[in-house]
């Protein structure tokens, strides 16, 4: 028979919490975005520009960072640089396990 400790039971609630309050984060941000921004948008990028990709879903010029979401939420943009220059396609529901890249979470 195994002994819970209180440490172990502490862990075991703080980790339940992150990660319930990190899904319902994602699901209610879901929830909020119309179907046409749930859709991977087809973007033109260049090569070694420096690029800020919204995870907040605030943003009114997405899937990039406009700053909105410095007064309302604690999210940061994810900045990233792409080896070459071209066509990709760029996660706008934020469900995507590959940030910023669209990998078809929205249809999971």
């Amino acid at each position: 028979m195994r002994i819970f400790f209180i440490s172990d039971v502490c862990k075991f609630v703080n980790t339940a919490i992150f990660y319930f309050t990190f899904f319902f984060i994602r699901i209610v941000m879901y929830k909020l975005m119309s179907q046409k921004v749930k859709q991977p948008i087809k973007i033109n990028l260049d090569k070694d520009r420096v690029y800020f990709w919204c995870t907040c879903g605030l943003s009114e010029k997405q899937p990039m960072c406009d700053g909105s979401h410095k007064e309302k939420t604690d999210k940061k943009s994810k900045s990233f640089k792409v080896d070459e220059t071209k066509e990709y396609f760029i996660c706008s529901c934020k469900l995507t396990r590959n940030p910023p890249y669209c990998d078809g979470s929205h249809n999971k």
